[in-house]
């Protein structure tokens, strides 16, 4: 199975790491596999977690072999397929995080600095205990390895509307220029909008100004197996970059 895809008139690197542990999955990380990772006939992206033949939890992520910069960055997300059927995205696994971001290499600065991330998750919370399912943050740029990433962290939580469709897909994107990000979730469907936040007069120091790979993964919170002992499996419609003007 090569490392490599292509999707969405991009090529992206799968990660593949299955006999480790690494991060994210505070405190002792999680382990990703290539299989957890497919195109499927219609062009959709398959993110699979799932459990291997020695009983370890798989997770998936991959990443563009492009750096990208300013502009607006679109997801459409089919759903989540829950008891063999597709359903919308908020019925996701309380265990699972399932997220599209820009994350810096290591020659751009440390873990956790430069970073943009638009992140769906209940934290391992029960689903009607916790509300901020979609959560929006962007990381500051000159935080030295030594420190707490999230003293540098502008994190927004935003509540999915009650009245949202369970079966249509949705719209999540951000746009990101060198002083401002707006990030924005909407119906796929009907283009209504769920919710949205908007950061203006940021400093090159609160926001990276430079190209980054766009990243995209499903893996478990703490390393936490998942609520149900089922796998977790997240559809991915397209990806587009539309570059600022």
């Amino acid at each position: 199975m090569t490392n490599t895809i292509k999707w969405s008139g991009f090529e992206w690197s799968i990660r593949d790491n299955e006999c480790r542990l690494e991060g994210p999955g505070w405190p002792k990380g999680n382990m990703f596999s290539k299989k957890g990772v497919w195109v499927d006939e219609k062009g959709y992206l398959h993110l699979k977690i799932f459990q291997d033949e020695n009983g370890n939890w798989q997770c998936a992520e991959l990443q563009t072999t492009q750096s990208l910069g300013f502009g607006q960055y679109t997801m459409m997300v089919q759903g989540v397929i829950k008891d063999g059927k597709q359903v919308a995205i908020q019925n996701l696994d309380k265990n699972a995080v399932f997220a599209m971001f820009h994350y810096p290499p290591s020659t751009l600065g440390p873990d956790g600095t430069h970073e943009i991330d638009i992140e769906m998750s209940y934290w391992g919370y029960p689903k009607q205990e916790y509300e901020d399912f979609m959560n929006w943050s962007i990381y500051s740029v000159n935080l030295k390895s030594s420190e707490n990433n999230l003293a540098g962290q502008n994190w927004h939580g935003a509540k999915m509307p009650d009245n949202v469709s369970p079966k249509n897909p949705q719209i999540h994107q951000y746009y990101r220029s060198q002083k401002s990000i707006r990030f924005k979730a909407l119906d796929g469907w009907t283009h209504n909008l769920l919710a949205e936040t908007f950061l203006d007069n940021l400093t090159k120091d609160q926001i990276s100004q430079a190209p980054m790979p766009v990243h995209f993964n499903l893996w478990l919170n703490q390393a936490k197996p998942t609520s149900d002992g089922n796998p977790v499996e997240v559809i991915v419609k397209f990806f587009e970059y539309l570059p600022q003007k």
